[in-house]
């Protein structure tokens, strides 16, 4: 009985076990791009999981077609954000400096406020230096990041070299015009009866592109039929057309799929997201991979991780330094818990009675509204 329905039932030890031993690992476009949106180090640790599989490693036409086709573009707009991200920093730094803001901000607390505050003007540098002091501790961290990202210059990449080097021979043959309209007229069948993969594609791709994970499916079937190979299918995606999730989690792989996988290939099947198959290949290789490697591609999550940083960065020009903002900090470069305390206590050593909104120096009722006023 567990034969006729494996496909429907949460897999063995023993069914893993023999998948790591003798499956054919498949990679999809999200799982290959993300190499460019992380650190060098992750990468790295990545290419030599694949480095250890390099005889069990394969890849579908539309895969490898989608990776060429994009990759100049991911490396760009990961260059471009960090770029962003330091101009960023110095309008930040300018806003700070407007005195002028500041002062309409007091003046129109009431003339009391105005008259009280007023000798602090006079200490205007060493609130510009403490603004200064806090860009060159943000400005340095992004440098760094950038110096360890992944290659920023498509004229230098050396994900692609060993890529190139690692598929040579393992990439499969595309379909002609005559087998890919057949498809679009299966996939759109499958698509109005929510069959997976790619269904989710189906509103927002008006175009061929709607069949992209259809057609990649299709390629994986063929070619696992064609050796009667077991497969894993290595994915940065996590829409419900691949995956069956609970709370908005991921269980495991459709049943749909495993089902059609069995019923033509008659080999066992499994997917992973990439953090997940790095943490499994650690267990199942015995392949060194550090701990930073899992965390930070879970953290990108197939999203574009310098997008997100930016869209961060744009509301923290605005935001005042509190324990949230430490923490969004902390979580946002992975920065050790030290060097983002030591931006903190600067502030507090050089803006005590500066930075107003901030201080905890500012005593007497008369002035409690003054924690209140934000700086901006």
């Amino acid at each position: 009985m567990r034969n006729l329905f494996s496909w429907r039932l949460p897999p063995s030890n023993a069914y893993f076990t023999e998948l790591w031993e003798n499956a054919i690992f498949v990679f999809d476009t999200n799982s290959l791009l993300d190499l460019y949106r992380v650190s060098r180090s992750t990468s790295e640790d990545f290419l030599r999981v694949l480095e250890h599989l390099q005889d069990r490693i394969w890849l579908p036409y539309q895969v490898a077609s989608e990776f060429i086709n994009h990759r100049e573009e991911i490396i760009e707009l990961e260059a471009k954000s960090f770029e962003k991200v330091l101009s960023g920093l110095e309008e930040w730094n300018n806003e700070r400096k407007n005195f002028k803001h500041l002062k309409k901000i007091f003046n129109e607390a009431g003339r009391i406020v105005a008259s009280e505050i007023e000798f602090l003007y006079d200490e205007q540098n060493a609130y510009f230096s403490a603004i200064d002091n806090v860009e060159k501790c943000f400005r340095e961290k992004v440098e760094e990041l950038y110096k360890n990202h992944s290659p920023l210059d498509p004229k230098q990449d050396y994900i692609l070299e060993k890529l190139l080097s690692l598929f040579e021979g393992k990439v499969g043959r595309p379909y002609n015009r005559e087998r890919l309209f057949e498809l679009h007229k299966e996939g759109a069948e499958r698509y109005s009866k929510q069959i997976p993969p790619g269904f989710k594609d189906e509103k927002e791709k008006n175009d061929e592109r709607k069949y992209g994970d259809f057609i990649l499916w299709k390629q994986i079937l063929d070619f696992a039929k064609a050796g009667s190979c077991s497969i894993i299918f290595v994915t940065g995606e996590k829409k419900e057309d691949w995956w069956i999730k609970k709370s908005g989690e991921i269980v495991s792989p459709r049943w749909e799929l495993r089902r059609e996988f069995q019923e033509w290939v008659k080999q066992p099947f499994w997917m992973y997201r990439t953090q997940h198959f790095l943490e499994m290949a650690k267990e199942q290789l015995k392949i060194e991979i550090k701990p930073r490697s899992i965390e930070e591609t879970n953290s990108i999550a197939s999203t574009e991780f310098i997008e997100r940083t930016i869209t961060s960065f744009g509301d923290a020009w605005k935001v005042e330094w509190t324990e949230e903002f430490e923490q969004w900090w902390i979580t946002l470069v992975q920065a050790t818990q030290d060097s983002v305390n030591s931006m903190v206590n600067l502030l507090q050593e050089k803006g005590t009675n500066l930075f107003f909104p901030y201080s905890s120096g500012i005593k007497g009722s008369r002035y409690s509204h003054m924690r209140e006023l934000r700086v901006q």
